[in-house]
């Protein structure tokens, strides 16, 4: 599925890995993130998803603008009962880390320092993490002093990450902050044509998906008239295809009620 992990005002990072039941696929062209504006003070934001990728494509089409609230209620309502989808995320202000939504699970419970993390692989980025802070701590002050940037602590987190879940991988993005700003950030800078080539491939991604549900209602209207009749062959999808309505393990069902919720923190920010 995914691995995120990260601290509010220091770093967020996420890979880039899309996979069906741990084998990676490379047709899909969306990532991970997006950046984009608030709608309500046109302010940076970016953020961090796991799920299904039609989830992760919905809500890139929400946020990017490319499609309103009740455009995207409409269609999660549509797909529900046809795919599987399974969402969560996390949103910061681009130029400071200032988080824009709620928190996730923080590793360990109850001690400073520690992580926040989602997806099948974010416990074992943070837990590197944590633990990996605790070894520098306590080598700080030998000599000569153990040389372990925190972008390279950030970087070895998520590859020890990758190496036990086999949901996750490839390229590591990230964006680091500072007391003054962005440091440091693999999901930078954008292209100024970022958010309309962005939009294309939404375009082009949510028409796939719009033909498969099309696809999917009339196979389930053909069963429906056909309850009496032998059974036929089912039609097998492709793997392009198959990898378009894979659900991501250990990240939240959409429901009505969570999609509302969703719907009015993207309308208050």
């Amino acid at each position: 599925m995914t691995t995120v992990f990260y601290i509010p005002h220091s770093f967020v990072a996420c890979d880039s890995k899309w996979s069906i039941n741990g084998f990676e696929v490379n047709n899909i062209n969306e990532d991970k993130f997006i950046l984009h504006a608030s709608p309500s003070t046109g302010e940076m934001l970016v953020t961090l998803q796991a799920g299904s990728h039609n989830a992760i494509v919905l809500y890139q089409a929400l946020l990017s603008g490319l499609i309103t609230s009740q455009q995207f209620f409409n269609l999660f309502n549509l797909y529900k009962d046809h795919f599987e989808l399974d969402y969560d995320f996390v949103t910061f202000a681009l130029s400071n880390g200032l988080p824009k939504s709620r928190t996730h699970a923080y590793y360990p419970n109850n001690k400073r320092q520690g992580v926040y993390a989602f997806g099948s692989g974010g416990v074992y980025a943070s837990s590197f993490y944590y633990y990996s802070g605790l070894y520098r701590y306590k080598k700080r002050n030998k000599k000569p002093p153990r040389i372990f940037s925190h972008s390279c602590h950030i970087i070895s987190a998520m590859q020890y990450a990758y190496s036990q879940d086999r949901r996750s991988g490839g390229k590591v993005y990230k964006v680091q902050w500072s007391d003054d700003g962005i440091v440091d950030g693999t999901m930078l800078p954008y292209h100024e044509n970022y958010t309309t080539n962005l939009k294309i491939t939404l375009i082009n991604t949510m028409r796939e998906i719009h033909n498969m549900y099309i696809e999917k209602s009339q196979d389930q209207a053909t069963t429906a008239q056909a309850v009496k009749k032998p059974a036929l062959p089912q039609k097998k999808l492709s793997a392009h295809k198959t990898a378009k309505v894979s659900s991501g393990n250990q990240a939240t069902k959409m429901t009505v009620s969570n999609v509302i919720d969703h719907l009015k923190w993207f309308e208050s920010l």
